[in-house]
Parts: C-alpha cells; structure tokens; sequence
C-alpha cells in the first residue's frame, strides 16, 4: 500500500498499542505514547503531503502535529508547532516513519500504555520501529 492522504490509525507491529496523543490534550508538547486500542480521536492521525514524499501528521483530537523538539537518539515525540516532516519507509505492509532527511525512525519500547514514543536509528533492529497504517473507516 501506498501512503496516501487522509486519516489513519497508528499501530506499533512490536507492542501491538497505538500511537496515542495523551488525553487528546493541544498543549505544546504534549507526550505522543503507545496506548491500547481505545477508538477515539487521540489516535487518529491526519497525514498531511507536503512533497517530495514528506508529510505531516496532524492529530483529530489535540488539532497539534506530531514533532520531536530535539532531533537525538532515545528523545520522545510530542505534539505542537511547528510539525516535523516524516517519510514513510515500506517494509511489506509495515512502514518505519522516519524523520524527514534524518537517520532516526519512530520507536515504541513496548506494549505497555502510556510509553513514549521515542527516536531510534533506522536499522531495522527490531519490529518496535515499524507500524501498521490503518485507514479510518468513518
């Protein structure tokens, strides 16, 4: 499947929870985290093209985008302004979620609820740096 615009759903292959925007809350820097499938519009994601296979995220319930502040290893993700770009990597159905024109992926540690995703260099090592893009069906 090609990356398309629209909504989707974020799922960690590793931990099996979805990326959650915390308590859909739309303050600057709110914490992005794994969270178990509860339905609602903190894990609902808009991806937004801006070119050269780039997009933003833009989440349904905080109305903030998906942003690292600080571009380093093992650093969380937040939402906020200004977006960070992110490419899509296809790896058979899963994707890594890369920072745009950085070596650094998308990473869940695990399935519990509330963990943070974080950054983590792109190599694959572990199904905790890949995701399931499901479509929202409304």
């Amino acid at each position: 499947m090609s990356v398309q615009p629209g909504n989707y759903r974020i799922q960690n292959v590793g931990a099996h929870t979805y990326m959650d925007m915390f308590s859909g809350w739309s303050a600057q820097g709110t914490r992005i985290a794994g969270w178990w499938d509860n339905d609602n519009l903190n894990q609902l994601w808009q991806f937004e093209p801006v070119g050269n296979d780039t997009w933003k995220l833009l989440n349904a319930a905080s109305g903030t985008y998906a942003l690292a502040p600080i571009h380093a290893l093992n650093k969380g993700l937040v939402g906020g302004t200004p977006p960070d770009l992110f490419t899509f990597i296809d790896s058979d159905g899963s994707y890594q979620i890369k920072l745009a024109d950085e070596p650094l992926v998308l990473y869940l540690a695990n399935g519990l609820d509330d963990t943070q995703v974080t950054l983590q260099a792109a190599d694959g090592g572990d199904d905790n740096q890949f995701w399931y893009l499901h479509p929202a069906t409304n």
